[in-house]
């Protein structure tokens, strides 16, 4: 990487324990390279379609998963620069993870992607290691340095 420019770093994180670690590497990563470092999660909403509630209270349900994810990000931004990172920020979209995420990537000049890997564990994972690893490839073959 060059050293005259800032290097940026994109850290997707998921709503599981697991997260910690991804965004401990993430914030490691920025302070070596001191990097900007940009936390990223989607609000996966389609299981509030599945509820018999009505559309104010499905709206109601969503809001409040976006504030409990904007804080609980906002204290991943919180440890980063507590740790020394000068530029940190979040990303919230409301969409399928994977779309989301490569849409960002298309957005975003990043040097580094800082990705968890699928752990076994309650609840349903968005990838299987089969799916993770085709992931992967097809984002490092856009050009993204891929770190997991």
């Amino acid at each position: 990487m060059n050293d005259d420019k800032r290097h940026h770093i994109l850290c997707a994180v998921r709503s599981r324990p697991s997260s910690e670690q991804t965004a401990a590497r993430a914030i490691e990563l920025a302070l070596e390279q001191n990097a900007r470092l940009t936390f990223f999660h989607a609000l996966e909403t389609r299981f509030l379609d599945k509820l018999s509630a009505s559309s104010s209270s499905r709206k109601g349900a969503y809001e409040e998963l976006a504030e409990m994810l904007e804080f609980t990000l906002s204290i991943l931004a919180d440890q980063a620069r507590a740790k020394g990172v000068k530029e940190v920020d979040f990303i919230i979209r409301q969409g399928d993870f994977r779309e989301e995420l490569l849409q960002l990537i298309r957005e975003m000049h990043m040097d580094i992607l800082v990705i968890g890997r699928p752990r076994r564990g309650p609840g349903q994972a968005t990838f299987t290691e089969v799916e993770i690893n085709a992931f992967l490839a097809e984002l490092q073959a856009l050009g993204v340095t891929i770190d997991n």
